[in-house]
């Protein structure tokens, strides 16, 4: 268990975001404005906002004893 712990803090200090398993600042937020058009003459029509989040992309790593690129978070799932 140590060790699978000290990865993981090896590669969030390297590398990731070691919560999410992806490339940091990767993950953004949109802000999404729903409008509501009023059939009667209103000038303050109602504005719906929310915020739609985009997943981040997942990190890459090296296998060196395969020695090919594999995703980091593929034995979590």
């Amino acid at each position: 268990m140590f060790k699978q712990v000290a990865e993981i803090i090896s590669y969030n200090i390297f590398q990731m975001d070691g919560l999410k398993y992806i490339i940091p600042l990767s993950e953004t937020k949109e802000k999404v404005i729903h409008e509501e058009i009023s059939l009667f003459d209103e000038d303050d029509d109602a504005e719906a906002v929310t915020w739609v989040t985009k997943p981040g992309k997942r990190v890459k790593v090296m296998n060196w004893s395969k020695n090919k690129m594999e995703f980091f978070d593929k034995e979590l799932a």
